[in-house]
């Protein structure tokens, strides 16, 4: 084969090019894709974490918006709050000492519900007005009834219904200073006292 042809030579410089090419886009990705690897952190597979420790783990947009909070308290309890677009604490699901809690908010923290289960198994409901005051509440007595109190803006008990098992069931109404005005009771035989 003569290579002093031109068409041969030009043939092969053109070939010799493309390679070159090749080679250059090669060198080229090649430690592009390691790095990516590397900055990935991928790990084998089945090679998964056991175990993943902090003091707090926080949930946020892609905005960098904080959504969540997962923490600890200063007695050691762990909240989970989440919150609004704004940022506010909307809600808490958690412990509080030892008791378990549920709770809602409105936009300033202060007015909203909850809902608590005590160490000692019993449960309450409250709901709260706009200045973070209990006006409701629906708890478990000790003996294991039912007992809804209405309270004013002082968070005074002013309504409260008693309903003791197999005992009288009660209506009371409270003055501003927490006297019993009307005990309105009815006994198990029925009677009115």
């Amino acid at each position: 084969m003569d290579e002093r042809r031109p068409g041969v030579l030009s043939e092969r410089l053109a070939r010799l090019e493309r390679e070159d090419r090749r080679l250059w886009r090669t060198g080229a990705i090649a430690p592009l894709g390691v790095a990516a690897l590397v900055l990935m952190g991928q790990a084998p597979p089945g090679n998964v974490a056991k175990l993943v420790e902090a003091e707090r783990f926080v949930l946020q947009e892609s905005s960098e918006r904080v959504r969540a909070v997962l923490h600890t308290q200063a007695d050691g309890s762990p909240p989970l709050d989440f919150r609004d677009g704004a940022g506010n604490p909307r809600a808490r699901l958690g412990l509080s000492g030892d008791v378990a809690a549920f709770s809602l908010t409105d936009a300033k923290g202060k007015g909203g519900s909850t809902l608590q289960t005590h160490v000692n198994g019993r449960p309450s409901f409250t709901l709260t007005d706009a200045n973070g005051t209990r006006r409701t509440a629906l708890f478990l007595s000790a003996g294991g009834s039912p007992t809804p109190a209405l309270s004013d803006r002082r968070r005074a008990s002013r309504v409260v219904r008693n309903a003791l098992e197999n005992g009288p069931m009660g209506l009371s109404l409270y003055d501003p200073d927490g006297r019993v005005r009307t005990p309105l009771d009815l006994e198990p035989d029925g009677s009115p006292a």
